[in-house]
Parts: C-alpha cells; sequence; structure tokens
C-alpha cells in the first residue's frame, strides 16, 4: 500500500530516523521491515509501538499511523470509497474536483450531426417560458457526474418550477462500494428538486454486462406556441466512446418503447425519496430511524433532538406575532397537517427527548464541522433553523453546546461525537446512517421556511457498512480533531460568543 509507505518515509525523514534503527530494535530482517512500511505485510503489534516510540509519534500523527495500518486489510473498492465521501460531503481545498466537460452526442433525427450536451438543453430552457409547458424525465443509472451536472443546471433555469417530473431509477451494488458511492452523488444533484423521485435496486453481483438500459434519460416535454401544441422527445444514450448517441424526435412511437421497458424495470425498484412537509410526521420518521441500533449524523451543527426540551419551549414562547403566524401556516396549510394543536407541538417536542435518550441504549455518534458549530455559537441559529423561530439566547447556546459535551463524558451514554476541520460542501445536507434501518440523505431548503424537506431512504447492508466504516474510521483518524481538542475548541467558542 503506497499510502503507509508515504507515510513512514516522510515522518523518517521529519525526525531524522534510519530504518536501520528500527530493524535493529525489531529483531527483525530488514525485507521484513521494508514489507511492513510499503504495506505488504502488516506490522506485528510489537513493530507498530517501535514505529510509534522510535518516531516520537504525538496523539495525532499515532492516529495517521493506525488509519494507514488499517488500509492494509481494506480492499480497493473501500478504500476509493472512503476517498470519494470524502470529496462528496466535506470540502477538499483542491477547488472544484467534480468540473465536467460539455459531453458530445451523435445527434439522430431527420438528419445525423453532432451536438453538445448543452446544445441539445437549450430549446427546452426557451420552451419553459411559453404557455401551457410541461417536461417529463425519466433516468436510468447515469451514475457519471457529467451525465446528470447539465441537467441540473438546466432545471434551475427552468421559468416554472412545477412544470417538471423526475423519475430516477438507480441500481446500488451489492459488492462494489465505490460504486455505491458515485450512485449517491447521483442522487445529490437533483435531491433539491421538489418533483425528484428516486427508485432503487441493488445487484448481488457486480457486472458490467451492457444491456438497453445501461445509462438513459428519457425526456419528453411540450408547450403551446401560437395557439399550436408541440410535443417533442429526446432519448439520451451515454456511451464509453467519444461521442454518446441521441434520439430527437416529434414521434411518440420510438420513445414509448423505451418508456414502457422503464415501467418494466421500475417495478423491480423500491421507493427512496419522499417530500414531507409534515414536521410532525418527519419527527415520527426520524424517531424511527433511529430506534433499534447504533446510528450517526453528519451536520455542520447539532440536530434538534441535542436541544434539551426546555429550551424549546423558552423559545417557542418568545416569538412575534408574525412568527406565531407563519409557525401555524408551516404546521397547517403549507405541511398539510390540517389543524394545529398543543398536542401536535407536545408530541414533537417528546419525540426531540425520546431521540436524544436513545443514545443511554445505543451508539449514537454525531459528526459536526468546526466552521459549523462556530456559526451555531456566533448566529444562534440551526444551520436548518426554521425561520419561524427566533435566535437562541447566549445562555441556551452555551447549555446546549455544554450538554454536548456532558453526554460525551457520561461512562453511561453511548454518544460520541466529533469535529470535522473541513467544511461541509453543502450545509443544505444532512447524512445519516441506522443499523437496522439503512441510509438517510436528507435536504433541507436553505434560508427558508423550510417548505419541504426531501427525503432519501436506502435500505441496505453494504451502503450501511460503508456509511458506518466512513464515520467510524476515517473521519476520527483523518478529518478530526481529536477528543481533548475538540472539547477545548467548545469551551473556546463558548468563552468567544456567550460570554
Amino acid at each position: 500500500m503506497q499510502d503507509i509507505y508515504d507515510y513512514l518515509k516522510r515522518k523518517l525523514k521529519e525526525k531524522r530516523v534510519r530504518v536501520d534503527e528500527i530493524v535493529s530494535r525489531s529483531g527483525l530482517s530488514r525485507t521484513t521491515i521494508y514489507r511492513m512500511m510499503k504495506g505488504l505485510l502488516k506490522p506485528t503489534p510489537q513493530v507498530y509501538r517501535l514505529f510509534v516510540d522510535i518516531l516520537d509519534l504525538d496523539d495525532r500523527e499515532e492516529r495517521e499511523l493506525d488509519h494507514y495500518v488499517r488500509l492494509i486489510d481494506v480492499d480497493e473498492s473501500r478504500l476509493m470509497a472512503r476517498k470519494e465521501l470524502h470529496k462528496m460531503i466535506y470540502k477538499t481545498g483542491q477547488g472544484d474536483p467534480d468540473t465536467v466537460e460539455d459531453l458530445g452526442f451523435v445527434v439522430y433525427g431527420k438528419e445525423q450531426y453532432i451536438k453538445k450536451y448543452s446544445d441539445l438543453l437549450r430549446p427546452i430552457i426557451e420552451a419553459s417560458n411559453t404557455p401551457g409547458f410541461f417536461f417529463d424525465i425519466k433516468i436510468f443509472n447515469c451514475l457519471e457526474g457529467a451525465y446528470l451536472a447539465p441537467l441540473a443546471k438546466m432545471l434551475d433555469k427552468l421559468a416554472n418550477a412545477d412544470s417538471y417530473v423526475i423519475s430516477h431509477l438507480v441500481a446500488f451494488s451489492g459488492v462494489n462500494d465505490y460504486k455505491n458511492v458515485l450512485a449517491l452523488k447521483a442522487i445529490l444533484q437533483l435531491v433539491k428538486f421538489s418533483s425528484y423521485s428516486v427508485f432503487y435496486t441493488y445487484e448481488d453481483i457486480d457486472h458490467d454486462n451492457r444491456t438497453l438500459f445501461e445509462d438513459v434519460i428519457l425526456m419528453k416535454y411540450g408547450f403551446v406556441e401560437q395557439e399550436t401544441k408541440t410535443e417533442k422527445y429526446i432519448i439520451l444514450s451515454f456511451e464509453d466512446h467519444p461521442y454518446s448517441d441521441c434520439y430527437i424526435t416529434e414521434e411518440e412511437a420510438l420513445y414509448e418503447i423505451f418508456v414502457k421497458k422503464f415501467a418494466q424495470i421500475k417495478k423491480n425498484h423500491d421507493k427512496a425519496l419522499f417530500e414531507q412537509k409534515n414536521f410532525e410526521k418527519l419527527s415520527n420518521t426520524m424517531l424511527e430511524f433511529e430506534a433499534g441500533g447504533k446510528h450517526c449524523i453528519l451536520k455542520p451543527n447539532i440536530c434538534y433532538h441535542r436541544v434539551p426540551r426546555h429550551i424549546w419551549a423558552g423559545l417557542i414562547q418568545r416569538q412575534s406575532e408574525s412568527q406565531v403566524k407563519e409557525m401555524l401556516n408551516y404546521l397547517t396549510d403549507g405541511p398539510g397537517l390540517g389543524f394545529f394543536s398543543e398536542s401536535s407541538l407536545e408530541n414533537i417536542l417528546s419525540v426531540f427527548s425520546e431521540r436524544d435518550r436513545l443514545s443511554l441504549r445505543y451508539q449514537q455518534t454525531d459528526v459536526y464541522t468546526k466552521d459549523g458549530l462556530e456559526a451555531l455559537a456566533r448566529d444562534r441559529r440551526l444551520s436548518d433553523h426554521f425561520s419561524f423561530l427566533p435566535e437562541f439566547s447566549k445562555e441556551e447556546i452555551r447549555e446546549v453546546l455544554e450538554n454536548l459535551c456532558r453526554k460525551n463524558s457520561d461512562p453511561n451514554d453511548k454518544f460520541k461525537f466529533y469535529i470535522a476541520t473541513a467544511s461541509m460542501c453543502d450545509d443544505g445536507l444532512i447524512y445519516g446512517v441506522s443499523e437496522n434501518n439503512g441510509f438517510l440523505l436528507e435536504y433541507v431548503e436553505p434560508q427558508t421556511s423550510q417548505n419541504y424537506t426531501m427525503n432519501c431512504f436506502v435500505k441496505q447492508d453494504i451502503l450501511v457498512n460503508m456509511a458506518f466504516d466512513f464515520v467510524e474510521n476515517y473521519v476520527p483518524e483523518t478529518l478530526a480533531m481529536g477528543e481533548a481538542e475538540a472539547e477545548q475548541y467548545i469551551k473556546y467558542i463558548i468563552e468567544k460568543y456567550c460570554s
């Protein structure tokens, strides 16, 4: 493994230590030591301690060494998945690694010609300004970033956000972690759109056999112009060679062949994504998701259930008249409760408390970010704070943060938190994983009263194992502060912003 070799080579140079010293003190041959250094042989506990002692590694450096040693037992797919998850969730400081090229297509229709992806989508944007515009999109797989990124940019430019419907069939792998991260990244590109639905399945074996539906997008759109209704059909088939295939037609027959095939395949998929505007139901759904086993959440700062109940009660009492009106609109007409009562609010607060108490029975891990926690202390608002809720007071923020540290150090509480030093790529995204209930991807509409929250649930063991591996092994070893440093940072932001 090149990673451990590079790490040890660098540390040997920094500490001015020769390999001969490790060889002589270990009693092993030079060949054996070099095999361990290159990751071809796992270091024995004795040699591991020798590296730590001779190189005089501090706690953080020892965690790094432990990380590289662990990688020796991890398959290549898992290693690639860890790195891709890192890039997907956290900013790497390397600019935008996912900038994609404008793909070229061989276009078939009345004549054959070459056209860029962006040029194919431009007429749809223009048509969205006409009366009666509608747009139906059906996607099969398309896990490469270049396949969906231009589509997402186009949707942002449409004149009417309620004029389109998107259905996406995604196949997760039963054996390949890296492919599963690519599937999650594909979903991420479209999850913010309220008319987006995901249906998933997974394969027990990984294969590259190409079928009629390997990577396909079916598009149907229509509009009325000068009292004439027009419907157009576009079929995109993405290929590995320099040019993919595109069929543009005003004839429905060819399009319907693909649509029927799409519908047939969809029967074997489970629905993963749903839009939830009922906050009471959403709270109960999260309780069901987290109950029954260990779980973890990755978010810029704390979740609603980490705020003690009495603080929520005080916050609600401080609402202004306009905030109360906005909350009632959200909890009635907006989310569709149909009514609002004291019992609904009490149920929500009770669920928060129950979710927090789950850590007395099951392992719970929260991963925050350094800048996310500072923003909480400075602005006194959660990253997904409802606009109809007042901000917390300084005293309340102090109590919330001190409560985190208290839970983290309580031997009877199975809760722990990490603070990642990198920022999240999108503060509107929340990631969760439950031992028994699968993987959760949640998108909360930012800077609004949260008119909708999109939740994507995928129940698949390999995806769950991959996510726990990332949180339990990769995050603490490569992304997070050490426990003492994290608690010291909490004390620092309390003193800076809550005094």
